[in-house]
C-alpha cells in the first residue's frame, strides 16, 4: 500500500467492537462530519468497513487487509531507530509537526513515514493529538534529548509556516527614465505648429525650462488642428439635410 498514512494508523487504533460512525467524532476529538470523512477515506483503502443496522446505528469494523497493516505497523515498531528516524525527529523539533508538512519536507513516501511515526510513537519519543479532523505532533522528553534540538531551526521553521501562502512582496520599481526616439517627432497640434509656423520643439535643458509659446501661437494652431474636422461635419450635416429635403419632397409631392 502506497498512501497509507498515520492517521490511518490511528484510527485502526482507535476502533474496537463498540465502534460506531454516529459516536466516532469525540474518540478523535472531531466533528461528526470531520469523523465521517476520515472514516470514509479509510475504507475506500479497503482497511475498514460498516455494518448497517437499520433503524441503529452503522458499526465500524477493521477488514482483514487494515488487521494485515496494523500487524506491519507494530512489527515495524519494535525496530531500533534509523537515520530516517532521526531526521523525524529532528524535523519535528524544527516545528513541522503536521504528516504532510514532514512528508513533503523529508521527500519520503507517505507509507514509509506512517511506519516511522508510529515507531517514535510507540517507542514514547513522540506524542500526538487529534483536532478538528487533523493530527500535530510533538517531542516527548526522550524524543527531546534524542532529536538534538537546535533553537535557531525551530525559529526558522515557525517563520516559514507563518509566512506560508503570504503574497510574495512586489519589487520595488526603477525610477523611469526619459526616452528619446530616434527620429521620433511631436504628433498632433506640435507636429501642426512644427510644420505650418516652424517651430522648433528641441530638448530643453533644466536651465532653461519647458518650452512656452505666446496666445497668439496657440490659438491658431488649434484652429489649424481642428479645421479639418469642422469642414468634414458641415459637409456630413449638409448631405443628410439634403437628404431629408429630398425624402420630404417625395413624400409629400411625388407618391
Amino acid at each position: 500500500m502506497d498512501d497509507l498514512t498515520f492517521m490511518d494508523l490511528a484510527v485502526l487504533e482507535r476502533i474496537d467492537e463498540n465502534t460506531v460512525v454516529e459516536k466516532f467524532g469525540p474518540v478523535i476529538n472531531s466533528s461528526f462530519f470531520d469523523a465521517a470523512n476520515i472514516l470514509g477515506g479509510v475504507k475506500t483503502k479497503g482497511l475498514v468497513d460498516f455494518r448497517s443496522k437499520f433503524p441503529g446505528p452503522s458499526e465500524v469494523f477493521i477488514t482483514e487487509q487494515g488487521q494485515q497493516v496494523a500487524a506491519m505497523a507494530n512489527e515495524k515498531s519494535a525496530l531500533e531507530l534509523d537515520e530516517l528516524d532521526h531526521a523525524v525527529l529532528k524535523n519535528i523539533a524544527s516545528g513541522y509537526k503536521d504528516e504532510t508538512r514532514l512528508a513533503g519536507k523529508l521527500n519520503v513516501r507517505k507509507t514509509d513515514l506512517a511506519y516511522r511515526l508510529n515507531k517514535l510513537v510507540k517507542q514514547n519519543y513522540i506524542s500526538y493529538s487529534f483536532k478538528s479532523g487533523r493530527i500535530d505532533f510533538s517531542l516527548t522528553e526522550a524524543g527531546f534529548k534524542e532529536a538534538g534540538y537546535k533553537p535557531e531551526e525551530a525559529a526558522k521553521a515557525a517563520a516559514e509556516e507563518g509566512t506560508a501562502g503570504a503574497p510574495a512582496p512586489k519589487p520595488a520599481r526603477a525610477p523611469s527614465k526619459p526616452v528619446k526616439v530616434a527620429g521620433e517627432t511631436p504628433q498632433g497640434i506640435d507636429d501642426l505648429m512644427r510644420s505650418e509656423h516652424g517651430l522648433d520643439f528641441g530638448e530643453a535643458s533644466p536651465e532653461e525650462g519647458p518650452v512656452k509659446l505666446d496666445e497668439e501661437t496657440k490659438r491658431k494652431a488649434k484652429l489649424e488642428y481642428y479645421k479639418g474636422d469642422i469642414i468634414k461635419w458641415i459637409i456630413i450635416i449638409l448631405v443628410v439635410g439634403a437628404i431629408g429635403v429630398a425624402a420630404a419632397v417625395w413624400y409629400f409631392f411625388l407618391r
